[in-house]
């Protein structure tokens, strides 16, 4: 099977369950709450979904950074593979293998540069993000499922058009109006050490009764203040394998690629997620919508 399908007003994207450090866990759910689990070892249940930490958009730093700590040549050009080949026109993913082929050793301005031109010269939505350093950012993963959408007629230049309108002046922003709290519990440990609970924010928009989102609260790592992340989630029985069959009742295979339904609803709704997540996310996914429906 191909890597996006469109089938039945559906676009079903491959998607790797068993990878230990992707973007993309499965989670067995009980009273609202899902603890991940292994794929290789308990079989697929009802219960299980599958959890995207889906984008809208790659930093061209993290480009570079994967093609700096490549550690030769087969490296360097499988990293355009590992990230674009679900989404990106081909011919842009072998001009980019070609320009990193002939430069090995290039700095990393110019590799910007040079990405930057590629991208353009295939009509992928460049983002300079002035209020963050100018730094760049191509289309990825959720815009690219929406051109996608658009150009196969799933989703309508209106309907998009009322996203780029929904929540106005970010009357909400997750990460600007809640917080994550913390609270003594009046327990100790040996005398000594203090209870606490924190509690983070959870919100979660339900699509249907196979698929959710949710927006979760947390501490930035590198940075004082939270951040909000995204992850759209859809239930086991609802993915495909690369034969077209249901996942149920059985464990994972090694490096196994399953096919996960994606509507219009869907878009929609991750969409809205990300822009009542915080105003950053806002501005972002509003400019690429804005991008994709400008011709």
């Amino acid at each position: 099977m191909s890597n996006l399908i469109i089938k039945n007003n559906k676009i079903f994207c491959a998607i790797p369950i068993t990878g230990a450090t992707s973007k993309i866990r499965v989670k067995r759910r009980r009273d609202n709450f899902g603890n991940p689990i292994s794929v290789k070892n308990n079989p697929f249940m009802k219960e299980d979904y599958i959890e995207w930490q889906i984008s809208y958009f790659l930093p061209l730093d993290t480009i570079w950074d994967n093609f700096r700590k490549a550690k030769n040549s087969v490296g360097r050009l499988k990293i355009f593979d590992d990230l674009f080949s679900s989404y990106k026109d081909e011919r842009a993913i072998s001009a980019l293998k070609k320009f990193a082929q002939s430069h090995q050793s290039v700095g990393k301005k110019d590799f910007k540069d040079s990405l930057e031109k590629i991208f353009k010269t295939y009509q992928e939505t460049i983002i300079v993000k002035e209020h963050k350093d100018n730094k760049a950012y191509v289309r990825y993963e959720l815009s690219d499922l929406f051109k996608l959408a658009l150009e196969k007629e799933l989703v309508s230049k209106e309907e998009i058009k009322e996203l780029i309108n929904f929540n106005q002046s970010d009357k909400f922003d997750i990460e600007g109006q809640y917080k994550i709290t913390r609270a003594f519990t009046n327990k100790t440990l040996y005398g000594k050490f203090e209870y606490y609970e924190e509690k983070s924010p959870l919100f979660i928009n339900r699509i249907n009764e196979k698929k959710f989102v949710e927006i979760i609260l947390r501490h930035k790592q590198r940075a004082v203040g939270y951040q909000s992340m995204i992850y759209f989630c859809c239930f086991a029985d609802n993915v495909l394998d690369s034969v077209g069959k249901s996942i149920i009742g059985r464990t994972a295979n090694s490096n196994e690629i399953i096919y996960l339904p994606i509507a219009k609803e869907d878009l929609i709704a991750v969409a809205e997620s990300f822009i009542v997540a915080s105003k950053d996310h806002a501005w972002d996914m509003k400019t690429i919508l804005t991008d994709i429906i400008k011709d």
